[in-house]
């Protein structure tokens, strides 16, 4: 079954209360309890187990688990040691919640668009979603988490817009897992930025040069240069530089493993020169954000 949030033009907007890193390193498990918010387990590597009415649930790397205000669950505290997992506690106060069948979906999104026919401040989730792009959830988790962790003016709201987005970008994951939101036409122009960006992402620290990424893809460098900018609003470069730093912040805080070696996995051979990279765009240093 499918939940949906029904809120009105008056109603308050979704509150998240915390967020953590769950990792390997540590882990001791959870007893059985009663939820008295909503939860997310977003399992970015390794694998929960849950327990819920005496019965086993797995969570596999790549999935996220919802957990309804009330439900009652616990977490076994056999997990592998490289398990990364962000869980989070929300409120969605105000709104109407009720229960569909994922058939009815159509009748309820398919028809007039969102705003004509009150669907526009609807949201949908389910027990289990499976994101099709793990690193971009992971990257919104990682996001919130430093906001909430932040004392910079502003920090706090940013997590909060954050976690609206997330729950966009989730309730999107459910519609159209369901096969009822007609696709959009892709451009030959898109599937080439795709490309790009699925390389990208699937390979950090390597094929990071504009000449590399354009030849794997199959186009001229200035053309996909040109796409990129178009597209994506920064430079082929920028972005690599943007998601290694973002695999790196994810490694620092879910893995034991030295900074150096870190950096040497994203192809820094020099230490000293990722950690520049690094304070230059996160505003600290490697060990520092791994302490704070």
């Amino acid at each position: 079954m499918i939940t949906l949030f029904q809120l009105s033009a008056q109603s308050r907007l979704p509150t998240l209360s915390r967020i953590l890193h769950m990792r390997g390193r540590g882990y001791t498990g959870l007893r059985s309890r009663v939820c008295s918010e909503h939860e997310f387990h977003f399992v970015k590597r390794g694998r929960l187990i849950f327990e819920i009415d005496g019965n086993e649930r797995v969570v596999h790397a790549g999935e996220l688990f919802y957990s309804p205000r009330g439900t009652s669950y616990g977490l076994s505290d056999h997990a592998p040691p490289d398990l990364s997992c962000y869980h989070c506690h929300f409120m969605i106060p105000d709104a109407r919640i009720t229960q569909a069948d994922p058939d009815s979906l159509w009748s309820i999104f398919g028809s007039a668009d969102a705003k004509a026919a009150g669907r526009d401040r609807t949201l949908c989730l389910m027990e289990l979603i499976m994101p099709r792009s793990i690193d971009d959830i992971a990257q919104i988790f990682l996001s919130i988490l430093h906001d909430q962790r932040g004392t910079s003016p502003g920090d706090a709201l940013a997590a909060q817009a954050r976690f609206l987005l997330l729950l966009w970008a989730l309730s999107r994951e459910v519609i159209e897992s369901q096969g009822r939101v007609e696709p959009r036409v892709v451009t030959s122009a898109e599937a080439h930025v795709r490309r790009a960006l699925d390389i990208i992402q699937r390979h950090p620290g390597k094929h990071t040069t504009l000449a590399s990424v354009s030849d794997l893809v199959g186009v001229n460098p200035d053309y996909l240069a040109r796409l990129f900018r178009k597209h994506i609003g920064c430079t082929v470069g920028s972005y690599v530089q943007r998601r290694t730093i973002a695999v790196a912040q994810e490694r620092l805080l879910s893995e034991a493993t030295p900074v150096k070696r870190i950096a040497k996995g994203l192809g820094f051979s020099d230490p000293l020169y990722f950690a520049r990279v690094f304070r230059r765009a996160v505003g600290c240093s490697p060990r520092e954000f791994r302490n704070r």
